[in-house]
This record gives structure tokens, sequence and C-alpha cells, in this order.
């Protein structure tokens, strides 16, 4: 090591009071061991001058560095490594065991303040330890220290990859760097991890070679026997954990000391190098008793089945992000790959999630074992439904779903509330559309039961469903979560001021928010299922709305109400008594109107949280009739939005954005010339904001702006149009999909709206683009209608271009070639080209202008192509009309 990279030795201090040596003193003590090879004769001189040996301080300082003060313990934390790395080539008894042993808790405290190559080099240090002892255990010649030593290398490794994440790779990973990984180090590892794990020979049920033996054998009989009498708990891996301790290892099992930390071991390089782990696999899921599936279902011991299930999960979770699940439907699933046959990647990718998924289910129906067994078994199973694709498997799903609905309703109230929440975490991840009725009558009955005491997870789970349950299922779900709002609504009095901070609100029990969310799940669900009597949603009026947006209230609250009114019909909203009309427009212009704060601060968040469910209702409420005639409704709703337009919180802008381009669709709009200019410079604001925003700007911007040109008395300026047209153009032509189609609808909008325009030509060129190509259906047939609209906005020679290519388009598109929902996309692109071209040429002939010929030639190209046609579908003559209209859809 460099002299200067090492600090000059502090003074000895001695032992601590409680007996045991500072960190500080042993630097001092043993500080020759840090800047050179030291002789045993030098490190015999040194036992004997300070009258102790080094396996004892070694033992001392391991004591002493879970207690060590961590500013001091960080300055020395460099030294102090190399140090105890120039222990492990002593050739003393016990030493090199008990210096890995102590570089395990130096990691543990401070591993991840070292630098990466002094981590590489402690990494490569314990690992040359672990392969020849690791091959005398496997050999039959291991003695009880080899066993020890294997023991706490694993351990050591265990922090050293925990704490410091970029031991294994080759440079500090980072976003270009995170393939360099140390491949020979990781080999090695997983070579000793599968020693240690499938290869004991102390394990007698271990040399079965199939699942069927192994359920078979006495040995397994003997471990059923074991799980139910034990009641062992599991703790998260610690440096101190008696596995490593010298105290009772004598008195431990010694295969399932190495089993358990060459799990957690396994566990923690999946974290860490999880993409790279990936090719060992079949290493660890064989189909024979080699594989962590039997470890999981068979071991004897509590803890080590445990610690095999958190490896499972780790290893599943480490492959997501990049392993293609959706390449495994379609294949068979093999039974076991074969030495003489070929095993694609999907296939095996195939087979692994049926056997997982297998051993994961026979061990959560598996009774009785420990709480925290199982809870850990749930939590696994959880993140391999999350993993591996369901959508082909519906049995599977239902089986998941099943097993742990049966221990949501146990008597273990953990379990039970491990399950519960499992599944509201993963069902939404799930394709829920294949579950048969009677899985969702279970779960509402599981969730919504009286005497299920059902909390936040229930609601939340109750909440994913709204959207497909049944009318009959929405009812039983309503009436169990409206008892409880109403329950929480009765205790919320008296009443508290109108947006307090969270911290500070009555209702804290952690079930308010889900069981608000839940409320609201099921009111959009009633409102999409279209056939609810106007008495019920009178009911909802009355019990959920009309409480929650009239008296002061905690925010989250009063932004549920207004959440709940926007899903209300506008029929019903329209037959409302007017001073109960009256009523709703002045409460909520209130709160689309309260200032924007702008700091992080919780009440902040929760008025952010308000106003912008109070500006969704303002949109909601503008396109219903009734409302529509009332002027003055209409200007202050207007100068809400405007205002919100601005806020510093996205959610706001998001709401008024889509409440301005709902206004601004309305068949009439009494406002004055310079309030609809601003409001289409906050469109135009809008358009190129957030991606969730920028849909309802376009859309608002076309509508506005379209309206804007209407006005006799105020025309816009030419660097308006220029921005807008720019702003369309650049929105058609990139983006998300729903931008793109929504900016298509507006230049519909802003074409039809004016017959001459300076700038037009970019738009028109973006719209052609857009519709000739793209993969998306939904933008080639909003451009096509669109393009209907260009008539005497281009001269001529565009004009029959742009015809030209709409009939191109339906000469294409017209021989079919997709199925299902894509040909019905492509049937409605035909026929909206087909009248787009229609449109263009009867505005080019009545010009009558020069090359008539061509004019005639495109005319009667269409009429041949319209020939075709078995009969006009009005899906896009509706679609054209619609684009104009006001949206209801939430944005």
């Amino acid at each position: 090591m460099p002299a200067d990279a090492a600090p000059s030795p502090p003074s000895a201090s001695g032992p601590s009071p409680t007996g045991t040596l500072a960190p500080s003193a042993f630097l001092a003590r043993w500080f020759h061991l840090d800047q050179r090879d030291a002789t045993l004769e030098e490190i015999d001189a040194t036992e004997r001058a300070a009258g102790t040996t080094l396996a004892d301080d070694l033992k001392a300082l391991a004591a002493a560095l879970p207690d060590a003060p961590p500013k001091p313990l960080a300055d020395i934390s460099a030294p102090l490594c190399r140090s105890l790395l120039a222990c492990t080539r002593h050739g003393a008894r016990d030493v090199p065991r008990l210096a890995i042993h102590t570089l395990g808790h130096l990691f543990a405290r401070v591993g991840h303040r070292l630098d990466h190559s002094l981590s590489r080099r402690a990494l490569a240090v314990v690992v040359a330890h672990v392969v020849a002892p690791v091959q005398r255990i496997n050999d039959h010649a291991a003695s009880p220290e080899d066993r020890r030593l294997v023991s706490a290398t694993l351990r050591a490794l265990h922090w050293v990859l925990a704490e410091a994440r970029g031991a294994l790779y080759l440079s500090p990973p980072t976003a270009k760097s995170v393939d360099a990984i140390d491949t020979d180090a990781l080999t090695t590892i997983v070579d000793a991890l599968h020693w240690c794990i499938f290869r004991a020979k102390s394990n007698p049920w271990l040399a079965a070679s199939t699942f069927r033996t192994v359920a078979n054998s006495p040995t397994l009989h003997h471990a059923a026997v074991t799980r139910r009498r034990s009641a062992a708990s599991v703790a998260s891996p610690s440096p101190s954990d008696s596995d490593m301790s010298d105290v009772d290892g004598a008195a431990r099992e010694p295969a399932g000391k190495i089993r358990l930390n060459a799990l957690t071991l396994l566990a923690t390089v999946a974290h860490a190098a999880g993409r790279h782990l990936f090719p060992h696999w079949d290493k660890f899921l064989g189909v024979d008793a080699s594989s962590l599936l039997a470890v999981m279902k068979n071991d004897a011991l509590p803890r080590v089945r445990t610690l095999a299930a958190v490896a499972l999960a780790a290893m599943v979770d480490g492959a997501k992000p990049f392993l293609g699940m959706r390449s495994v439907a379609g294949h068979p699933v093999p039974t076991a790959p074969t030495g003489a046959s070929f095993t694609s990647l999907s296939q095996k990718v195939a087979m692994w999630a049926a056997q997982v998924h297998a051993a994961c289910l026979a061990c959560v129906k598996h009774q009785p074992m420990p709480s925290a067994e199982l809870v850990q078994l749930i939590k696994t199973f959880s993140t391999v439904a999350m993993t591996f694709d369901y959508s082909t498997r519906p049995t599977d799903l239902v089986a998941y779903v099943t097993a742990l609905l049966d221990h949501s309703a146990g008597p273990d109230r953990l379990v039970a509330a491990t399950a519960l929440a499992s599944l509201a975490d993963t069902l939404p991840h799930l394709s829920t559309a294949s579950l048969p009725a009677n899985v969702i009558d279970r779960i509402l009955a599981t969730t919504t039961a009286p005497k299920s005491g059902a909390g936040p997870d229930a609601w939340r789970l109750v909440a994913h469903l709204a959207p497909s349950l049944s009318p009959t299922q929405l009812d039983a779900a309503w009436t169990a979560g409206t008892t409880v709002f109403t329950a929480l609504l009765t205790a919320a009095e008296p009443a508290f001021p109108a947006v307090p901070p969270r911290t500070t609100s009555p209702l804290a029990p952690p079930v308010t928010s889900p069981v608000l969310v839940c409320v609201e799940a099921l009111v959009a669900a009633a409102a999409a299922q279209n056939h609810r009597e106007a008495d019920w949603w009178q009911t909802v009026l009355n019990t959920v709305v009309l409480p929650l947006v009239t008296r002061e209230a905690p925010g989250e609250w009063v932004a549920s109400g207004w959440h709940c009114l926007a899903s209300v019909p506008v029929t019903v909203l329209d037959g409302m008594p007017r001073p109960m009309q009256v009523l709703l427009m002045t409460t909520v212009l209130a709160h689309a109107a309260a200032p924007d704060e702008g700091d992080e601060t919780g009440a902040s968040e929760t008025q952010a949280q308000v106003r912008a469910a109070a500006c969704r209702a303002v949109g909601a409420m503008v396109v219903v009739p009734a409302w529509q005639e009332d002027d003055q409704f209409l200007h202050d709703a207007a100068n809400a939005l405007l205002a919100a337009s601005t806020a510093s919180s996205l959610p706001i802008r998001v709401r008024a954005a889509w409440g301005l381009a709902n206004l601004g669709s309305l068949p009439t709009l009494p406002l004055p010339a310079p309030l609809l200019a601003d409001m289409t410079h906050a469109a135009l604001a809008a358009s190129t904001d957030h991606d969730k925003c920028r849909a309802s700007g376009v859309r608002a911007l076309g509508v506005l702006y379209a309206r804007l040109l209407s006005l006799d008395q105020r025309r816009p300026t030419s660097s308006l149009e220029s921005q807008v047209m720019a702003a369309l153009s650049k929105a058609i032509a990139a983006g998300p999909v729903k931008v793109r189609w929504n900016a298509c609808r507006a230049a519909k909008c802003v074409l039809e709206a004016k017959s001459q325009f300076e700038n037009a030509d970019r738009l028109v060129a973006s719209l052609r683009k857009a519709m000739r190509g793209g993969k998306n259906f939904k933008v080639r047939i909003h451009a096509a209608v669109a393009l209907g609209a260009v008539g005497s906005r281009v001269d001529v020679g565009v004009a029959e271009e742009v015809v030209s290519e709409l009939l191109e388009v339906v000469e294409r598109e017209g021989s079919g070639g997709y199925v299902g929902a894509m040909a019905e996309y492509q049937r409605e692109l035909v026929v909206a080209a087909t009248e787009a071209a229609e449109r263009v040429l009867t505005v080019v002939e009545d010009k009558g202008e020069e090359e008539v010929e061509k004019v005639r030639e495109l005319r009667a190209r269409w009429r041949e192509l319209r020939a075709r046609e078995d009969e006009v579908e009005v899906g896009v003559r509706a679609l054209s009309v619609r684009v104009d209209g006001a949206d209801r859809d939430e944005p």
C-alpha cells in the first residue's frame, strides 16, 4: 500500500471500559500490518509487547465495531480495512477467519463510505478464502474450522455486496458501465453458493433426485413434523448474528448455518447484480432436489425455508426489468430440459414460471407453519405473480388469488393482513378481467363483510376491482363502502377548517383515504355502466357529495366530493333543483379559485388536491345544459380556470386545461374577446407543458382559437396565428398518441374557422405525414378528418396532392389485412379518407381554376374507389361531429 494512502497510526488507547478493544487501539497496535507484509516474528513480538494475541484482539474488535461511534469509525475505516485484509494472510489458526468475520462487521457499519478500489480488493480477498474450504466440505475432507471459515466468509461477502454494491463491478456502476461486471468473481460466488446450499452431505433429503422421490421419503415426514413443532421467527441479517459467533457456533448444526448464510448471500447478489445472475438460474431452479424450490418446500429448518423464499423473491424481482415475459405465451411447458435437445430461452422461462408457481402454491397451502415463514412465502408468491405473466394462465391466477384469500380470512392477524396487502398490491398489475365472478364475489365478501374489520388494503382492493364489477357486485360494495364512509363522516364532527394540514386532521387513521378512493372508484364505475336510475344518483349526491363539499371538512374529503360530482351524469346534474345548483356553483368556484401557496408543506399539498378536484368539477359542470344558460357562471368559471392554469401544481394545471377545453367546446360561449384571448394564450402554454397537460392543452387551443377567429371585433394577430400553427404542427408530429390525435382534432377546428391562413402550409404538411404513416390508427383517422377541412386554405396544387394521398390511403388500407379491433380501425380510416377526399375535391372543383383535367382524373378515381364500398359507415361521421363536442372523460 502506498505510504501516503494511510494515516499515521493513532495512539493506542487500550481496551474500553466494557472490556472490548476500540478500533483506533487495534489500528495503533497492528498498524504495521497495513504498511507491509509483517513476518510471524514481528507479529509474535507485537503480541508479547501487548500481552495479548492477534486473535484475541480481532475478537474484541468484532465485538466493539457494532457500537463504535460512527464519525471516528468512518475516519479510520480505510486503514482499518487494509489492516484486516492483511490479517487474512496470517498463518496462525483462527486469525484469517476472525479477520474476515471482523471485516464483515466493518462493512456492515461503514461499507458505503469505502472507495470502490478498496471494496473490490476486499471482495477479491474474501472470495479467495471461500473456494478451498468449500471444496473440502464437498469432498468430505473438511474440518470444523473449515465450516466456520465458510460461514464467516459467506456472511462477510453479504455485507461487502450489500453495503458496497459496486464491488462486483470493474468500475463504479453508472448508466454507461453497468455491464462491466467481474464475471470471474460472480461465477466463483455462484459456484460456492451452489455447493453450500445443495451439496451439504449432512442433509439426507438432498440426495433425492426428483420432487416425487422427496415427497415419498421418510426425511420429508421428519421435516414436516419439525415444521409443525417449530415456532422459529425470521430476523433480518445483522452483523452480530449468532451464525457467525464463536460463542454458540459449535452448538448449532454446521450445515444449517452455512445454508442460512449462503441463502442470505444469494439474495444479496440478486439485488446487487440481478441481470448478471440470470444466466446462472439453471443452478438454482433445476427440476431435481438441487433447487431453491426444493429447499423452500422440504428443508427441516424453518429459517432455511424462509431464506430460500427470500432468495427466490430477490432473483425473480431482479429479473423483472429485463425479462421478456411476453415470449412465454404460446410455448409448451417442458417437463425438464434434456442434454440432447435444444431448449429455447422462452421455453425455459415458461418452465420456470410453471415450476415456481406450483412450488409457491404448494408452500402457501401447506399448514401449519410459523407465521414469519408464511408471511415471507406470501410475499414471495406475490413477487412471482407480478413478474411472470398470468394473462395466458388464468387458472394459475385464480389459484393465486384463492390461496391468498384463504389466508386473509384465517385466524393469524399478521398472515391475514399480509395476504390482503399482497392482493391489493399485485392485482392492479395483473389481468383481473379473467377472474370468474365467484372469485370476485369472494373478494368482496372477504373485504367488505362487517365482521372482517376491513382495513386500508381491503378498500384499495375493492377500488381496483370497481371497473370490473357487475351491477349486483357494485351494489354490494357500495353498501359496505358507504356504511363505513358514513360512520367516518359522523365521527368527523364537530366541523374543522376547510383545508387543514394532513398531520392535524382528526381523521388520521390510515383507513380514511382508501375508503374515499374506494367510494370515488365505485361512483366512476357506476357512471361507466350508465344504467343507474336518477334516484340512485340523487342518493350519491345526498350521501356523499353534498356532505363533503358544503361543509368544513378535511381537504382530502372535499377533494373526493368534487371528484364524485364530476362523475355524476349530466342528465342528473341538469335536473337538480336550482337552489342546489347555485349552492354547488358558488362552492366549486370558491375552491377552484383558491390561491396556490406554492410551498411544500402538508397544508399546501392538501389545498392543491382540493383545487385540482374543484377544477375537474368545474370542467364537468360547464357542459350541463341548465348551467350553460348562466352567463355569470360561465364567466366566473373561465376566470377560475384561467387562474388555475398558471398554478405551480401539475394536477391543477392538468384539470384547468381540461376545463378550458370543455368550456371552449360549448355551442355558445358569451365571453368577451379579451378573456377569450387570455384563455387562448393559457391553452398555448398548456400545449407545451407536461405530457399530462398537452392533450387537453392542444384540444383547448383548437377550440378557443377557432372561437376567437369567429369574432369580427377582434381578429387575432399574425404572431398568435404563427404560434398556434407551430404548436399544433409540433404536437401532431411527435409526442404521446393522445396528444397527437387531440392536436389533429384541434387542427380541424382551426382550419374550419377561417378561409385563409398565412401559416397553414406547415400544419397541413404535419397532417399529411401523420395520415400517411404511423402505426396508430386513431391518429391517422383524425388526421384524415382534419385534412377534409383543407379546402381553400391551400392552393390548388397542394389540395390536389392532399386528395391524391387520401386516395392512396384508401387503396392501400381498403385491401384489409387486420383482424378484430384493428380491422375496425382500418375500416374507419378508409371511410374517413374517402369522405375527406370528397370534401377537398368539391372545393377544388368549385374554384374552376387550372389543371381541370387532373381534377377530373382525381374525381374519377374517387368514384371508382367509392364504388367498391358496400355501404357508407356512420362511425367516422359521428366521429367528425364528436371532435367538436365537450369531453366528459377525465383528463
